[in-house]
């Protein structure tokens, strides 16, 4: 049983430690010790206007995709070769267009939560990820 709680233990310090590092690094663009060390109102709002049109970009791409997949419903095939007529490519055409949906979907969401928080439930939310994790 000891062994199972130090191949956890490592796992945990050598894996998953870099690893919530990276991801915080990619998604928000800080590390989590930056994130914990943020005090300053001005920090936060600097990183959530950065978070907001981040979000709002991709909201837009997939406003896009929907217009596009939805185009691809009501027009005709150009081609022989890409016939979608059928059944089983609108299927796959329906899937991509709720995909992107929501994608958008989950954007405004995410536009929404961001717009609600301050930097202590910011932090507060950061922290839970960290302790969930381990």
């Amino acid at each position: 049983m000891a062994q199972f709680s130090c191949l956890r233990s490592y796992i945990m310090e050598k894996v998953m430690q870099p690893l919530l590092q990276y991801i915080s690094l990619i998604f928000v663009g800080m590390t989590l010790k930056q994130m914990e060390e943020m005090d300053d109102e001005n920090k936060w709002s600097e990183l959530k206007g950065r978070l907001v049109d981040r979000t709002a970009n991709i909201n837009i791409l997939g406003g896009l995709a929907v217009a596009a997949s939805a185009t691809f419903l009501v027009a005709q095939a150009p081609t022989d070769f890409a016939d979608w007529n059928y059944q089983f490519p609108y299927a796959f055409v329906g899937i991509a267009n709720a995909s992107a949906l929501l994608s958008v979907l989950s954007g405004l969401g995410l536009l929404i939560i961001l717009n609600i928080m301050d930097l202590h439930s910011f932090q507060a939310s950061m922290l839970s990820v960290i302790l969930y994790s381990y």
